[in-house]
This record gives C-alpha cells, sequence and structure tokens, in this order.
C-alpha cells in the first residue's frame, strides 16, 4: 500500500497523460472548485435534497452539466473541459422553494431540468409548516431557449385539496426517449403512500406535457411511506427499465428492484435484494454497449459489495476492503475503454483516505486498493455521470459541507477526474527532466510559509488554500518565472490545523495547464 499511496503522490505532479489500460496501478487525479452555495436552514418538513443521484450529466459534446439546490434556490453550472466552470442562477417566482432537482442534456449539449418544489411556502426563511399541506411538492420543468430558461409547469399539487390531498410528486429521473420525448419519472410522495407510487410525466415534440401516468402502486406497509430513487436504463431498441429502491417493503426493510418495458406496458417488479445499509446504498453505470453494471452494498456482517451485470445473479466482488471497517458510500463507473472503477468511501470520521479498485476485464479480477486523499478531491458525497455513456475516464462531482449545525453550509461543489496510469509503462526520463516539484517551508509552520514551486517557462501562479472538508480560505494569483520560484505567505489568520494547498499553473490564455497539490499543516 505504501508503494501505491507514492505512485499516486508522483504522478498528481506529472502532465496528464492518457496510458494504456493495461496493469493500472495509480491514479492522476484533477480536482476543480465549480461553485460555492449558500447557508440555509431548516424547520418543519423544510429539509431539501442539496445533492441527488442525477445532479451531474456529460453530453455527446463532452460538455459537463450540473444542478445544484443552494439555500432552495436552483443554480445551473457548466463546463466544456472540468477545468473552467460557469455558474448561473435560474429565478422564478419559486426561489425559495425548490427541494430537488435532476438534470439530463441532450445529443445537442442543451440541458434539460426538472425540479420539485412546495409552492406554498419560502424554504429559505423557513416560518414552519402547516399541518396537512407538508407533502404539496409540484413538479415544474427548466430548458434554455435562444439563452433564456424556459419553465413549464407538469404537476400542480394544488388542486387537490383536503388532508387525503396531502402529497405530491419527487422527481427521479429525466430522459429523452427514441422520439425524442422527454420522460420524467416521479414518485408520490406523502400521506396515504402505503408502500408508494411511481409515475411518469411525457412531453411530446410539440412541448405538451402529458399527464400522470401510473407504473406501478405499492401497498404492501401499513404506514406512510414512499418509493424512491427512481433511475432508468433505456436501450436502443427501446426497451426500457426503470431500477429503484423503496426504504421500507412489507418486512421493514430496504429493498432493491426494478420493472421493464418492452411493448408499451410495465412488469411486475422484480426484487433484486434487501441486502443493504439503507436505500440509497446501491449505484449503477450503463457501458456504450448498454450493459449495466449494478452494485449494492452493506457492513453486516462485515463490509461487502455485490455486483449485477444486466440484472443476473448477484456476485461478490473480490476486492480487499480490510482497509475499512465500514462503507458509507461506494461508486461504480464503466469506462468507454472498458474500465471498471469502484469507488469505495469509509465514514469521513474514521479515514481521510478513499478506496479505488480497478477491473479491466468487466469485474472478473480486480486491482489492490488504491489511495485516494480525500483533500486531493474534496468533498463527501460523490455522484458520477453514470447514464451518459460519454466517460473516457472516472470523473465525479463531490459536494463539501463545512457546517454540521444551522446555518447549514455554505455548500462547495468540486468536479474530480481520475485518469488510469500504468507506471511500467511511464518513465520519468519521458518528461526530459522538467518535473515541477511543489514544496512548503517550514511545514509544520506558524505564521509564515515559503512555498516553492519550478516552472520551465514564465507564466502566472495561482495558489489556493482549502480546509479538510474543501472550503476555500485562500485564492491569490502570482507572476512566476522560469526556473524555481520562492513565494512568502503570512498565513497568521488561518486558525490552526491541517490544510490543502493547491498551486495551479496558468498558460498564455489563462486556462490551467498543471496542478499541484500538498497538506500543509499550521501549528
Amino acid at each position: 500500500m505504501r508503494k501505491l499511496a507514492l505512485f499516486l503522490l508522483l504522478f498528481l505532479f506529472l502532465p496528464t497523460q492518457k496510458s494504456e489500460a493495461q496493469g493500472i496501478d495509480s491514479l492522476n487525479i484533477t480536482s476543480t472548485f465549480v461553485t460555492l452555495g449558500e447557508s440555509w436552514y431548516t424547520d418543519y418538513f423544510t429539509g431539501y435534497a442539496v445533492y441527488t443521484g442525477r445532479s451531474f450529466f456529460k453530453d455527446a459534446n463532452g460538455g459537463l452539466h450540473v444542478v445544484f439546490l443552494a439555500n432552495y434556490k436552483l443554480f445551473y453550472c457548466y463546463s466544456e473541459d472540468g477545468l473552467i466552470w460557469n455558474t448561473e442562477q435560474i429565478s422564478s417566482l419559486h426561489d425559495g422553494d425548490f427541494r430537488e432537482a435532476v438534470i439530463y442534456a441532450d445529443s445537442d449539449g442543451n440541458p434539460h431540468i426538472a425540479v420539485t418544489i412546495n409552492p406554498y411556502y419560502d424554504y429559505g426563511n423557513p416560518t414552519g409548516i402547516t399541518y396537512g399541506d407538508e407533502f404539496r411538492y409540484s413538479v415544474y420543468y427548466f430548458y434554455k431557449e435562444a439563452e433564456t430558461w424556459m419553465e413549464e409547469e407538469v404537476y400542480n399539487s394544488t388542486l387537490i385539496t383536503g388532508y387525503p390531498g396531502n402529497f405530491g410528486c419527487r422527481v427521479n429521473e429525466l430522459y429523452q426517449n427514441m422520439d425524442g420525448e422527454m420522460v420524467l419519472i416521479g414518485s408520490r410522495y406523502g400521506w396515504y403512500t402505503y408502500g408508494g407510487e411511481f409515475w411518469e410525466f411525457t412531453r411530446d415534440t410539440e412541448g405538451n406535457w402529458s399527464d400522470a401516468a401510473m407504473i406501478h402502486v405499492f401497498s404492501d406497509t401499513p404506514i406512510d411511506h414512499a418509493t424512491d430513487l427512481g433511475r432508468c436504463y433505456l436501450k436502443s431498441n427501446g426497451e426500457r427499465y426503470l431500477v429503484y429502491t423503496r426504504p421500507y417493503n412489507s418486512s421493514g426493510n430496504p429493498e432493491l428492484a426494478y420493472m421493464s418495458n418492452t411493448d408499451g406496458n410495465w412488469s411486475a417488479p422484480m426484487v433484486l435484494t434487501t441486502d443493504m445499509i439503507n436505500h440509497a446504498s446501491w449505484d449503477m453505470s450503463i457501458s456504450p454497449d448498454e450493459d449495466m453494471y449494478l452494485i449494492h452494498y452493506s457492513n453486516n456482517p462485515t463490509p461487502h459489495i455485490n455486483l449485477y451485470t444486466d440484472f443476473s445473479g448477484a456476485t461478490e466482488i473480490p476486492v480487499d476492503l480490510s482497509l475499512l471497517t465500514e462503507i458509507q458510500h461506494a461508486k461504480i463507473k464503466i469506462t468507454h475503454d472498458g474500465i471498471l472503477d469502484l469507488m469505495v468511501y469509509p465514514p469521513y470520521q474514521t479515514s481521510d483516505e478513499v478506496y479505488v479498485y480497478v477491473s479491466e476485464d468487466y469485474g472478473e479480477t480486480w486491482s489492490d486498493p488504491i489511495t485516494i486523499l480525500r483533500a486531493d478531491a474534496p468533498g463527501v458525497l460523490p455522484v458520477t455521470d453514470q447514464y451518459s455513456d460519454q466517460g473516457t475516464d472516472f470523473e465525479y462531482i463531490n459536494i463539501s459541507r463545512v457546517s454540521s449545525v444551522e446555518p447549514y453550509g455554505p455548500d462547495s461543489l468540486f468536479y474530480n477526474h481520475v485518469e488510469h496510469i500504468n507506471t511500467s509503462t511511464l518513465g520519468i526520463e519521458d518528461y526530459g527532466g522538467a518535473l515541477e516539484e511543489l514544496s512548503m517551508f517550514p511545514n509544520p509552520f506558524w505564521d509564515m510559509v515559503t512555498i516553492n514551486y519550478s516552472l520551465r517557462e514564465q507564466s502566472e501562479l495561482n495558489i489556493r488554500i482549502f480546509t479538510m472538508r474543501g472550503k476555500m480560505v485562500l485564492d491569490k494569483t502570482f507572476q512566476g518565472n522560469a526556473g524555481e520560484n520562492q513565494i512568502q505567505m503570512n498565513l497568521n489568520e488561518l486558525d490552526p490545523g491541517t490544510y490543502v494547498i493547491e498551486v495551479l499553473e496558468l498558460d498564455r490564455s489563462n486556462d490551467i495547464s498543471r496542478t499541484a497539490t500538498r497538506k500543509l499543516v499550521k501549528l
């Protein structure tokens, strides 16, 4: 493990280079700050899904799309390359009422967003919710037309009144079908949902939304429960699959299942497993050949992860999990060159490391764990573009939360790009002895620290410092000269603790050409 960690640290500072996908034993990580949210409060039933499983999408042209909720407001983030991000607020009459959002980008790179809101209450300044209207969730759809965001109502929860009508719709999935129609999958949520319901809305090519079509009704729990986390898998032959979880089934267990649609009708549910930590402990990724890789994970009796391929029998993934005592999150991603990446997060309180396992034979065999420091890829809740089929490497968005008490946030987003490295095919001589190195002294330090960075030619250096939870506390730019550069910085205003320092080397176009990262400790 020490050898792997050393290789990881070494190649963080090499120029990005795609190596052949054989014998992967290290990773090249690029982490970029995306945007900063706002502080927010909660009150009676005013919590919201800051980040959902369908918040990040990569389009066919390589454009990166993220939808982000901050203080119950709606934001859209876009990048062409993952290095420079633009963020804009999508203003509407529902500002302060947004609960959750999902995003899709079509083949032309146009973003489409579906949101859940409660139209009665300003979540951004919660003053309490009247009993009987907690779940009045309505659904709206946003898209761009000539650089202007257009808004359409999909479902209005206020049309049904009275306590039995105290329910609404939570968005789960948004995609475009083979006929060019937008399809929105939602789950009924609220009173008298004895097991939950899945609904389907369709927007035809003329721009008209259908009424809710029933996919399935569950009625096997004695109290109000709901379906959750529905995700669709669409094949080019028109076959559709809805993979979903329920927090509770008739036995009180979380349940992972799916339904299929091959002739216009949805099949009965097919339960896959209840072997999960909770209803969110699963993930899936679709290959360019339309193969599906589905994982679920549990800590009972010991940490383990099971893998399905196209719903065939699950097999336990033969990876070494001895470095962690508990799984908090696990993500799966299949890349264009057929490499499976498995990312496993221990609880943040127990480890400052994340483990990545790589399979080059579609899950038959796996690499030893490759360690990533959380500080090198800031954030605690990873979301991949698992449905876009456009990934050539492992890419994901992380959210970082700096406060665990009210006011929560402000939440930060980071984009992380992980590239596979085969150290046996790379040599330092390949870079002509021009390896840049970042160092600091003293480290640990009290007030003053000197930063050393070597440049091959004159360029600007952008220096950023982050807390271990991903909050940026310093952002300064300096003019660097060819050769060794020494920059003295007075950081006496920083609180004692451990930080991450990042140096970004900017080219003549002010684009980031290379990055280097180190841990910095203040006494």
